[in-house]
C-alpha cells in the first residue's frame, strides 16, 4: 500500500475552505461522483458522435469513486518518452520540463544534521522552480530518539506538518503565551500551524519524522532558542531585568543550549559531552 499526502489551496475553489475533486471518471455520488454524470447521454452521445448505448456503457460500467483497484498491473508510459500515434514512433522529451515539476526529498543529502540529535531537509523555489508559481515549499525533518526541533516560528508562511513515522510530543504556544496544542503525535496525523505562532517538535523514544508544507516558496523561520536565540542577542543585562533573574542565572540557563541549532540532542547526550 502507498500513502500519497496532498495538499490544496481551497480560496477560490467552487465551495471555499472545503476540498472539491474534478473527477473525469468514476460512478454517479452525490460527493466525488464523475463529473461526466451531469449531462444527459443525448448530449455526451453527440459530442462523441457515437450513439447512446455506448455512452451509458462508458458511464455505468464503473462502481467506484476517487480509488479504483485494478485486476492487472497497470503499466504507465515512460515521462521522458512521447508515444507520436500518427507515425509510430517515440520522440524523447525535454528532461528539463520533467525536473521542474518534480523533487525527491527521500534521495537528498540533508541540509542540516546534527549527531545523535537527527537531520533536516528543505525544499524551496531555489531546487524546485515550480514552487514559486504555487506559493509552496517543504521541509522534512527526522529526529533521533527523545531529540527535539528548536523552538521555531514562520514570520510568512503557514505550517501544515504531516506525522510520517515514529511518535512524539507537538506543542503550540500562541504569542501572549497561551498554550494553544499540546499533545501527543504518532504517523498519520496532520496538523495545521498559522504564521507566528511558535511550535516545539520532541521525539519519543522511537524517535520522529515529519513532513510540513509551508504556504511560501521563500519561508521565513526564526528560532527561539539556541545558536540564533533572540535571548542570546540582547544585551544579558537587559534580558536579565526583563525576566527579573541574575544575569548569572541567566548565563546558565542559555549556556546549555548555546551552540546547537536547529536540532537539539536529547539531555543524556548533552552531559555525556560535558563529561
Amino acid at each position: 500500500m502507498h500513502r500519497i499526502f496532498c495538499a490544496s489551496d481551497t480560496v477560490e475553489g467552487t465551495d471555499p475552505g472545503l476540498y472539491h475533486q474534478f473527477t473525469l471518471a468514476g460512478a454517479k455520488a452525490k460527493r466525488f461522483g464523475g463529473l461526466l454524470h451531469g449531462f444527459s447521454t443525448a448530449a455526451l452521445a453527440s459530442v462523441w458522435n457515437v450513439d447512446e448505448d455506448t455512452v451509458r456503457h462508458f458511464l455505468e460500467n464503473q462502481n467506484s469513486t476517487s480509488f479504483v483497484k485494478s485486476p492487472r498491473r497497470i503499466k504507465l508510459p515512460d515521462p521522458r518518452w512521447i508515444s507520436c500515434d500518427t507515425q509510430a514512433e517515440t520522440k524523447p522529451r525535454n528532461n528539463m520540463q520533467i525536473a521542474e515539476f518534480t523533487y525527491n526529498m527521500n534521495s537528498k543529502y540533508p541540509d542540516f544534521s546534527v549527531r545523535s540529535g537527527g537531520w533536516k531537509k528543505e525544499v524551496d523555489d531555489g531546487s524546485l522552480p515550480v514552487l514559486q508559481k504555487v506559493g509552496m515549499s517543504a521541509s522534512m525533518v527526522g529526529l533521533e530518539p527523545n531529540a527535539m526541533e528548536a523552538p521555531l516560528f514562520f514570520s510568512n508562511a503557514n505550517q501544515l506538518v504531516y506525522i510520517l513515522n515514529g511518535s512524539g510530543r507537538l506543542e503550540v504556544s500562541s504569542s501572549n503565551g497561551e498554550t494553544l496544542l499540546a499533545r501527543e503525535v504518532r504517523p498519520g496525523m496532520i496538523f495545521a500551524i498559522p504564521k507566528f505562532l511558535p511550535s516545539i517538535k520532541v521525539a519519543g523514544d522511537t524517535g520522529l519524522s515529519f513532513l510540513t508544507l509551508l504556504t511560501s516558496s521563500r519561508p521565513h523561520c526564526s528560532y527561539l532558542i539556541g545558536m540564533s536565540s533572540p535571548y542570546e542577542n540582547v544585551p544579558k543585562q537587559v534580558m536579565a531585568e526583563a525576566l527579573n533573574i541574575d544575569e548569572s542565572s541567566l548565563s546558565e540557563l542559555l549556556a546549555n543550549r548555546k551552540h546547537d541549532h536547529i536540532i537539539f540532542p536529547p539531555a543524556d547526550i548533552m552531559v555525556e559531552r560535558k563529561h
